[in-house]
């Protein structure tokens, strides 16, 4: 028993001092204004993360969980249930870093969470995972010379740097090679390394990662065109998602690898997620672009192609989505397979 409460002891205050730090740290930022209204920039959001972490006492906890290429901390958030905890739920936003819906939605759903956290569900979310290049793209911003940026500082797409479908079967590859790259290794990055050290630890029943552009609920296979085991349960929680978007024309709901015929996605955080943990997991890709066809300044603005000048819509929507499922799994345990089939993993 003592032993167990000095434990508990340990664990409380390494918690408390990684959250000391991490204020410390967010009171050294500071920011310039910047052109993208709808949007702000990475200092900006962990100053409000900081705000309604003082603000609501322990419902929202900080951790390291690793490093960028660049040695930049990773942080993440976990918000506790109120009640007793039976399910988690992880969130991934800003693997692309011109991609600025997707932390704009993480973020947005954290900052929800904190004031209204669910029953019976923790949810861990990491709003910035490619920080480095992240800050080159204000900077693009600043400068008014906006580019390109997908990859991270160690010059691969993290978006490809996993382990599960990383070789490509299509006949197509052959057609369309740089449709079907990868990182040169599995796992070859920090970011990457520091997601996949959390899974090992973690016990997740469900994860989004958050990308741009397209409108769609992604599920798996993205590697493979062959449907997923349990395809209908996976169609059925993507489609419990749509419902709960506002406004007309909500996200389509398709398995990644049937978005088109000839296309694949191999080492994706999807397919990594379920086929190496057993998670149930989506990828959502939030807005149908940002750009204007009459405005001739948008046809070579990388920036608008992903975010639109007026992201609201679309923020609501990514994170309507993604409470619908958090929401669902706080209804039941993964333990009563009669009341929900869904829940039958693990």
């Amino acid at each position: 028993m003592i032993y167990v409460l000095w434990l508990i002891v340990q664990i409380v205050s390494a918690e408390l001092h990684t959250q000391q730090q991490y204020l410390r740290w967010t009171d050294s930022l500071s920011y310039l204004d910047h052109p993208e209204s709808g949007y702000q920039f990475y200092a900006e959001h962990h100053k409000r993360i900081a705000a309604i972490i003082q603000s609501t006492g322990h419902t929202v906890t900080v951790d390291r969980i690793g490093k960028t290429h660049q040695n930049r901390s990773i942080w993440s958030f976990r918000i506790r249930p109120n009640k007793s905890k039976h399910n988690s739920v992880f969130v991934l936003g800003g693997i692309h870093p011109i991609e600025w819906v997707s932390p704009e939605a993480a973020v947005s759903l954290l900052l929800q969470l904190a004031q209204h956290p669910p029953e019976h569900t923790e949810v861990l979310i990491v709003p910035f995972l490619n920080i480095d290049r992240r800050l080159v793209v204000e900077q693009d911003l600043l400068n008014e010379e906006p580019k390109y940026r997908r990859v991270n500082s160690g010059g691969e797409d993290l978006n490809r740097d996993y382990e599960i479908h990383r070789e490509a079967t299509a006949i197509w590859r052959h057609l369309f090679p740089e449709r079907y790259t990868t990182s040169t290794s599995p796992l070859s990055q920090p970011e990457s390394q520091a997601i996949d050290n959390l899974f090992v630890k973690e016990n997740f029943n469900a994860a989004v990662s958050v990308h741009a552009f397209g409108g769609y609920i992604y599920y798996p296979w993205a590697g493979r065109y062959p449907p997923v085991d349990n395809w209908e349960m996976f169609h059925h929680l993507g489609t419990v998602m749509k419902s709960a978007q506002s406004g007309k024309h909500p996200y389509h709901v398709k398995q990644l690898s049937h978005w088109l015929f000839l296309f694949r996605a191999q080492g994706t955080e999807l397919d990594h997620f379920y086929g190496k943990y057993g998670t149930r997991a989506f990828l959502i890709e939030s807005t149908r672009s940002g750009i204007q066809w009459w405005r001739r300044e948008d046809w070579s603005n990388p920036f608008r192609l992903y975010n639109p000048r007026d992201p609201t819509l679309d923020i609501q929507r990514t994170v309507e989505s993604m409470w619908a499922l958090i929401r669902h799994y706080d209804r039941y345990l993964i333990t009563d397979e009669t009341e929900c089939p869904c829940q039958s993993q693990k």
